[in-house]
């Protein structure tokens, strides 16, 4: 079988390429398929241009997609008898650009595999950032009443927004993240009616997230609660009602992706409705050159 690696300069025609390969597990792909459709119908939206690549037999047949919108991790969906073929053909392409990546997201086998299949072409170290499930929700279990209410958050919110958005990108996902890149996503996020509260006497107790929107579903993240106000119930009601409103809204799921090194969090979301669809990792790549 024949491969072609094919990289593209116009989000739009990369989106239109990859959109129904993706669709084909559209909650699973749920990662790079919104991202590759919020690239195509704003590519303004991110800071810096990203790396689009496809590897496609010579009958246009798709087997891999990558996406990488710096400064985050390189994003990857193949299929399951995906060839090494493809893996070496695009880290060659990264290698003779001198592309560096940070790492790689991806289903944990193939996560692995290109992981391995870089390291044989550029030098570098590497390490498991996350061991991550993804999980998707078609109907919500109610749960125990919690005082409080879900409301959208405005642009009054935006400092709270972006200390608490800085908190849970550090404790969450190990990162630090520049302090204008934040502010400029939570004013993104706020024009777009993006994040939400869950407000208890007047007061935001606990924050999420709706982003990447697909064609039937819209993924949950950015769930994060202020330690003082934690083991209340806040954040599993904010999940909770932010799902259903997603629902009554049309979407037919809902998804979202957790650490699986947090069992607290994973068992929250599954008594609330969220089933396990697979299991993703996050590679760090911590020098190449």
């Amino acid at each position: 079988m024949l491969l072609e690696l094919h990289t593209y300069a116009d989000p739009a025609a990369y989106a239109a390429k990859v959109e129904p390969f993706l669709m084909e597990q559209e909650a699973l792909n749920n990662l790079i398929l919104g991202l590759a459709l919020r690239l195509g119908q704003d590519p303004a939206s991110f800071d810096e241009p990203p790396f689009l690549a496809t590897a496609e037999t010579s009958e246009g047949g798709m087997q891999l997609a990558a996406l990488c919108t710096p400064p985050h991790a390189l994003i990857l969906a193949g299929r399951a008898d995906l060839s090494d073929d493809a893996l070496e053909m695009l880290a060659e392409d990264l290698r003779r650009h001198a592309i560096q990546l940070p790492g790689v997201i991806a289903e944990a086998r193939l996560a692995q595999r290109f992981t391995r299949v870089l390291a044989e072409v550029m030098p570098m170290r590497y390490r498991v950032g996350q061991h991550q499930r993804v999980y998707e929700l078609r109907q919500v279990i109610p749960t125990e009443s919690v005082t409080g209410s879900l409301r959208v958050a405005t642009s009054a919110d935006a400092d709270m927004l972006v200390s608490w958005r800085l908190a849970f990108a550090a404790e969450a996902l190990g990162a630090t993240e520049d302090l204008e890149s934040a502010r400029r996503a939570v004013s993104r996020m706020i024009e777009r009616q993006n994040f939400f509260f869950w407000q208890d006497r007047e007061q935001p107790v606990a924050m999420a997230a709706c982003t990447r929107p697909t064609q039937h579903g819209i993924t949950i993240n950015s769930v994060y609660t202020p330690p003082e106000q934690r083991r209340k119930g806040y954040a599993t009601a904010l999940v909770a009602a932010l799902s259903q409103r997603q629902l009554d809204e049309g979407r037919q799921f809902c998804t979202l992706f957790t650490d699986l090194s947090n069992p607290t969090s994973n068992n929250i979301y599954q008594k609330i409705g969220y089933q396990a669809l697979g299991d993703f990792t996050h590679y760090v790549y911590e020098s190449q050159g």
